[in-house]
């Protein structure tokens, strides 16, 4: 599943990424996928299934229960 803290909060410049990571560490501490906002349709450009992606829409569980759960979280800042 791919998400983005964005959708709940909004951008926030120089605290954007820790807001990726606690939504992240949330996640993973209630073995729950917090949804994208707001998302409809993706790209035409970017083949989501044929990558393997989907973009969490609703709340839901992690794809393998009872598994060790593994996330990434991507931010970085310019200026």
């Amino acid at each position: 599943a791919v998400g983005s803290a964005k959708t709940n909060v909004g951008h926030l410049e120089a605290a954007s990424g820790i807001v990726g990571l606690l939504k992240t560490a949330l996640s993973i501490h209630h073995r729950k996928l917090a949804p994208s906002l707001n998302f409809d349709t993706p790209h035409p450009a970017i083949p989501l299934a044929e990558l393997g992606l989907a973009v969490q829409r609703e709340t839901g569980d992690w794809p393998r229960p009872g598994q060790r759960l593994i996330a990434g979280v991507s931010s970085f800042g310019m200026g």
